[in-house]
């Protein structure tokens, strides 16, 4: 199983504080635009990366993975590392532990065996996995995750974000009226996007 570690964060939001103020029929003059921006904020935190609600990056963001090994993938009985973190943009570099340093690998596969976009990386055609240090990070993978631009955000996540950012924004108190409810909305808009399969 891989370990996750953020290296670079997305730059800038996928929501803007127009978007969230004509969700809620806000005027300008209604809306602190900090309150605004921290509920925002909220909203992308509680979905976005390895350790988010939907284990989903919204902007193209570096990450590091280290696993002692290649493991299941979701490819039947093939040894690999599944990187569970949609959708992948680029699989920058696969490293192993030999003689207590790394070593590149000079090739690999990337597969897809799952609707969101996680890749399963295997030896190259007709290789197999060098072998590696005994160690918990002998393996090592850097790649980047997430959607471009704010605009290539799906819909079904960006209208998410939007309930979410309004809900921080219309219960900024500690405690609310116990009649509370989930809007089902909300499961429905992320469903498609949730790590079901591994």
């Amino acid at each position: 199983m891989l370990s996750y570690r953020r290296v670079t964060a997305p730059a800038g939001s996928v929501l803007s504080a127009a978007e969230l103020r004509r969700h809620l029929r806000l005027d300008e003059a209604d809306a602190d635009p900090a309150e605004l921006a921290a509920a925002i904020a909220g909203a992308e935190e509680h979905l976005d990366g390895y350790d988010g609600e939907l284990r989903h990056a919204l902007l193209e963001q570096d990450w590091e993975a280290v696993a002692p090994g290649p493991g299941p993938c979701g490819l039947g009985e093939a040894r690999g590392f599944l990187i569970d973190l949609a959708p992948i943009a680029d699989v920058v570099s696969v490293e192993f532990l030999s003689g207590g340093a790394y070593q590149p690998l000079g090739a690999w596969r990337e597969l897809y065996p799952f609707r969101r976009r996680c890749v399963a990386l295997l030896p190259a055609a007709g290789g197999a996995w060098p072998v590696a240090d005994p160690d918990p990070a002998a393996w090592r993978i850097r790649f980047r995750a997430g959607y471009p631009d704010a605009a290539a955000v799906p819909g079904p996540i960006r209208a998410a974000l939007l309930l979410v950012a309004g809900d921080l924004f219309d219960n900024r108190g500690a405690r609310q009226p116990a009649s509370l409810a989930d809007n089902p909305t909300l499961e429905r808009l992320l469903a498609r996007f949730r790590p079901s399969e591994a």
